[in-house]
């Protein structure tokens, strides 16, 4: 897999704390560090402005373009140190600047107490992101799940300012992102249309009960490791993961050459995925091989402008990606 980091100058625009990750690109520090060392140390120490919009008109000066009518309700964001255009976005839009995203975490954890594990820019500076560790880690069999609180937001219109609970299962270094039944609202979303100083209380409200979001989940996965899954009711759970949705020539809906091919593959994780050895035979190996597949080997359709590897990436943190293993969770989950 490639990587989706913003390179500006021959830099990645990343910052991290603790293991390599694996483009091996980015700014290590040796622990996790304040917002005034990450905003720099990630190259995230701009800011962007709304300008108007002009079309090129149809005559020139000298070989200069004249500008011509100005675009009523739209307007350019730029990011002010090189001039680049990052989205183009209406007149409601509210910037939220790369430094208020940080005061925004440092205000729900309380003032210089928050310490970033990592940050970055992704997708050609339209998308930034921020990490903070919290100080224990939760505990499955014998799988440890790091806990962290996440927070992402674009500068071209496409995603409102969204902080939440995240882990990584470490064997695997996969990202686990599930609501778990009343913890499902353990997350923010703030609109660029709104101040995000308004929505400080609320977001210090949900995210300051990250510890029980997390022993919730803990249980919930205990109890997966706890419950067996016989072959028969692994085939179910992926028949029903990935449904029939294509006719057969009798009419009767069957699966689809993918379909089966992606059955096929939960199944052969189950068994043997990364650290599913011990607790293969298990919910929670079932689900351990979803989340897998969603990290490691899951292909999305590539839009104009974007990588392969950036299609994935933002699906398996907020899209598709993440909708398949939280169907999985719903699926596996202990009544």
């Amino acid at each position: 897999m490639a990587h989706e980091i913003e390179i500006r100058d021959g830099n990645a625009c990343m910052m991290y704390a603790g293991e390599t990750p694996w483009h091996k690109l980015g700014t290590k520090v040796e622990k996790e560090v304040t917002a005034a060392a990450a905003i720099k140390l990630a190259g995230l120490d701009w800011e962007c402005e709304k300008r108007e919009i002009f079309i090129r008109g149809r005559n020139e000066v000298d070989g200069i373009p004249v500008v011509g009518s100005k675009i009523d309700g739209k307007f350019g964001v730029v990011r002010t140190d090189d001039e680049k255009v990052l989205g183009v976005v209406g007149a409601s839009y509210n910037i939220i600047q790369n430094h208020e995203c940080f005061d925004f975490l440092d205000s729900i954890v309380g003032e210089g107490q928050a310490l970033y594990h990592t940050a970055g820019s992704l997708f050609g500076g339209t998308r930034i992101f921020i990490t903070l560790k919290l100080p224990e880690d939760s505990v499955v069999g014998g799988d440890t799940i790091q806990r962290y609180v996440l927070l992402a937001t674009s500068h071209d219109g496409s995603m409102a300012l969204t902080a939440r609970m995240t882990g990584v299962r470490v064997v695997c270094a996969n990202t686990l992102a599930v609501a778990v039944g009343e913890q499902s609202q353990q997350c923010i979303s703030i609109r660029h249309t709104q101040s995000y100083k308004d929505k400080v209380s609320e977001a210090r409200r949900v995210l300051g009960l990250a510890d029980l979001y997390y022993k919730h989940m803990e249980r919930e996965f205990n109890k997966m490791l706890d419950a067996t899954m016989r072959e028969s009711d692994l085939s179910r759970f992926v028949n029903t993961l990935f449904p029939d949705t294509k006719k057969g020539e009798d009419g009767k809906a069957k699966a689809s050459a993918g379909a089966t091919k992606k059955r096929d593959r939960i199944r052969e994780l189950a068994r043997s995925g990364s650290g599913n050895d011990a607790v293969a035979g298990t919910r929670w190996a079932a689900f351990n091989a979803v989340t897998e597949f969603v990290t490691h080997e899951r292909t999305s359709n590539v839009s104009p402008g974007k990588t392969k590897e950036e299609v994935s990436f933002d699906s398996m943190m907020f899209g598709s990606g993440r909708q398949l293993e939280q169907r999985a969770f719903d699926l596996l989950k202990v009544k």
